[in-house]
């Protein structure tokens, strides 16, 4: 193609998917103003009196931070359109350009992301009667989903993956490694077959792809990739036993409270369903289960990408150290947003971003007890910034603010020939981290293979490393299930926890962008009786954040061509100290 034409086309796509995002923006109403400004520098601290802090001053530092933020989208859309340009794929320019459309259910927050209602797994004594109401939780609550810009980030991540050989060639590595230790182990997971071994023979040497062109590296990842049923059942064993640990004996965690703290949405009473694969799989098909930590709750935030990051360093420390620990979304947040990738407006965000920040500043996640997670249960957003995002939570706490990484802040007046100017600041809390620290990420998948990418996701499972995967949220997932529409006309859940692959689902408006932690994989030989056999080969574990009312105990259940369908991006925490 004429180099001419080729950015002409770009342009054009730029332009396009630009005008869709600024629309979006328009309709959530994040233009800040002046006013509303001044008075987010006053309301960052509720002492005037506190120490005054150097600049950068909040009130200038959130329109450079939006200007930043735009240019980096439109950035990482040049990046795409390029991608789009010489691959064409329908499926990927869908997902970008698909976006909720405002319902009695899907609401815009504002500040870009959206408010979703969603229902919650009723007790069987909760829907008779014989429960104590105290003990039930509500039938529906208000989660919060990505908007564009989360969405645009992934696509970005997956895409300079899949145009980079080093990249691909790392993937490869470490998963020839691995593969190799796998295969030389016997099949610990049933039924067994032992008529089925790995075929590894004619597979390249990792060293002699070196320099190889991105197609050649490809090709040898899928040749490894068709590996998987047979790496599915002799998963590397884990370095330590599991703990035995409950969700309140997480070394570093806090008693359940429902006003704050990263289980506030939680309920003893919501327990895991006799149909779910996390009761039914034992544990030679489900190795993983025994080292997951509790099933947390995001709140009222748009914080999944930061869930899930830590879920995933909370897996990795529980195979690597043998202790099951509740480590601080709080915290995670405070320096993603202030510091490594500023947006003090900014919430939505990417958990590889994220995890990648955490390595590159030599990051220690303190414990969640050392900055107990704030849900901001009662918190809005107008007028471009956050309100009342400290309501009912401790002043004893480090930090909090109305703005996204919720650093503490101070403001003093300036007396200006009777003008009084405020001049404000938000810091890092300072808080003490724990013992452990993320040493490495691998991102795997590929927007133009997503067929690859799921055996990808299969093999990271098998080889004990955390995945975290994001995706465009379709009605059924938001639903907690498949659903039909009875004779009343109402939507109800068929088979709660599961999603099967449905086109007209997965092509309908979707609800926002989520992140969220893969845990594991059942294939439909492996199903509880009366479940429907997925379209593909089997259902993804899916671990959320969104409590653990959610769905089954806070876990779900997709449908391999549902992940395949929706998926924007996903990587390994490969790796911690």
């Amino acid at each position: 193609m004429h180099a001419r034409t080729h950015r002409v086309l770009q342009l054009f796509f730029v332009f396009a998917i630009a005008s869709a995002l600024l629309s979006s923006a328009a309709a959530q109403g994040t233009t800040p103003n002046i006013r509303t400004l001044f008075d987010f520098c006053r309301a960052v601290a509720p002492t005037a009196n506190a120490a005054l802090y150097e600049p950068p001053d909040p009130c200038l530092a959130v329109v450079q931070q939006n200007e930043q933020l735009t240019i980096q989208d439109i950035v990482h859309l040049l990046v795409i359109a390029d991608y789009l340009i010489k691959n064409p794929n329908p499926q990927l320019l869908k997902l970008l350009l698909s976006n909720p459309a405002p319902s009695t259910n899907v609401q815009p927050v504002g500040d870009g992301n959206w408010r979703v209602t969603v229902p919650l797994t009723m007790p069987p004594g909760c829907l008779t009667g014989a429960a104590d109401a105290a003990n039930c939780p509500p039938p529906t609550r208000m989660v919060e989903t990505q908007g564009i810009s989360g969405k645009i980030s992934g696509i970005y991540d997956s895409v300079v993956f899949a145009e980079s050989a080093g990249a691909q060639l790392n993937l490869y590595t470490n998963a020839y490694i691995n593969a190799l230790q796998s295969c030389s182990t016997p099949g610990t997971r049933a039924p067994s077959d032992v008529s089925q071994s790995c075929n590894l023979g004619n597979l390249p040497m990792p060293s002699s792809l070196t320099g190889a062109p991105v197609s050649s590296i490809v090709a040898a990842l899928g040749s490894l990739a068709t590996n998987w049923p047979v790496i599915l059942r002799n998963p590397l064993p884990s370095l330590y036993p599991p703990s035995p640990a409950d969700c309140d004996g997480e070394i570093g965690g806090t008693a359940q409270n429902g006003n704050y703290g990263d289980r506030s949405g939680n309920n003893n009473a919501c327990t895991p369903s006799s149909t779910g694969l996390y009761e039914t799989l034992p544990d030679s098909n489900f190795p993983l289960r025994p080292y997951l930590t509790c099933v947390k709750d995001q709140g009222s935030r748009e914080t999944c990408h930061t869930f899930a990051a830590t879920s995933a360093m909370e897996l990795m420390v529980s195979q690597n150290h043998g202790v099951k620990v509740n480590l601080a979304e709080e915290d995670l947040m405070e320096h993603y947003r202030l510091t490594w990738s500023p947006g003090y407006m900014h919430e939505t965000g990417d958990s590889f971003e994220e995890l990648s920040g955490a390595i590159n500043n030599n990051y220690f996640f303190p414990y969640e007890k050392s900055w107990d997670y704030n849900p901001s249960h009662s918190r809005s957003f107008s007028d471009a910034i956050y309100h009342n995002s400290c309501a009912n939570y401790p002043s004893s706490e480090p930090g909090c603010s109305d703005s996204a990484p919720q650093a503490p802040g101070t403001c003093v007046d300036l007396d200006f020939f009777g003008i009084y100017i405020p001049l404000c600041s938000l810091h890092d809390a300072g808080v003490s981290g724990s013992p452990y620290h993320p040493t490495s990420v691998t991102s795997f998948w590929n927007p133009g293979n997503t067929e690859l990418s799921a055996e990808y996701m299969i093999l990271n499972l098998a080889f004990n490393q955390a995945v975290v995967w994001s995706f465009n949220v379709s009605p059924n997932f938001g639903a907690g299930g498949n659903t039909t529409v009875n004779s009343k006309g109402q939507t109800v859940v068929t088979t709660p926890g599961y999603v099967t692959y449905n086109a007209s689902d997965v092509q309908a408006k979707p609800l926002g962008g989520h992140v969220v932690q893969v845990v594991g994989f059942a294939a439909n030989d492996e199903l509880p009786a009366g479940i429907p056999a997925a379209v593909g080969p089997g259902y993804f574990i899916i671990k959320n954040s969104w409590s653990n009312c959610f769905a089954d105990a806070g876990y779900i259940y997709l449908d391999w061509e549902y992940v395949k369908a929706t998926g924007v991006q996903a990587f390994a925490l490969s790796s911690i100290n």
